[in-house]
């Protein structure tokens, strides 16, 4: 839970679609460093002066089965970054778990929507980009269906520990028949 990872545009997101989903909750979760305690009581109380604080889950750092809790209870799956994020570790756990993902079009994220089926692309650091995205994954439940079965066979098939242990195999085998 720090700036870089985008909480404030999640919780502005958050704010603009509650009204329009009376019955929508957000979930968060995540290492919080000291250093952003501040930060973290700043989206608190945002969320707390727009009278939204009762559908708020703020989970903390979780252990792995708290992690699959946590994945198994969401519909959709957001990280929105403000920096191009290199790995999208959580984003590839996510869609292990089924869980369709709304990401800013930046960093390894087109890549790895493009790799998977597994979500949709926004315009990055746009909360109301955001806020629209996970309306219209919400409103399209055929559609977030098949984005979770592609996510979910894509990240098994392509991400496993055997296909990257394979995939790295090869790239060494090239580089040994290269001398």
């Amino acid at each position: 839970i720090c700036p870089e990872k985008g909480l404030h545009q999640l919780v502005d997101a958050f704010i603009e679609l509650a009204g329009q989903r009376p019955k929508a909750r957000l979930r968060i979760a995540g290492y919080l460093a000291a250093r952003d305690q501040a930060y973290r009581d700043e989206q608190a109380q945002r969320l707390t002066a727009a009278g939204l604080d009762d559908r708020v889950d703020w989970r903390g750092e979780v252990d792995r089965q708290g992690k699959l809790d946590l994945l198994h209870s969401l519909d959709v799956f957001t990280m929105p970054t403000v920096y191009h994020e290199s790995k999208g570790l959580p984003v590839l756990e996510a869609l292990a778990s089924g869980v369709p993902v709304v990401l800013p079009a930046h960093g390894a994220f087109p890549e790895i929507i493009y790799w998977t089926g597994g979500g949709m692309l926004v315009e990055p650091n746009s909360p109301t980009a955001l806020a629209e995205g996970i309306l219209e994954m919400a409103d399209d439940a055929e559609a977030r269906c098949g984005m979770s079965a592609a996510g979910r066979a894509a990240v098994h098939e392509q991400f496993s520990d055997d296909a990257m242990a394979t995939a790295t195999l090869k790239e060494y085998e090239k580089v040994l028949c290269m001398n």
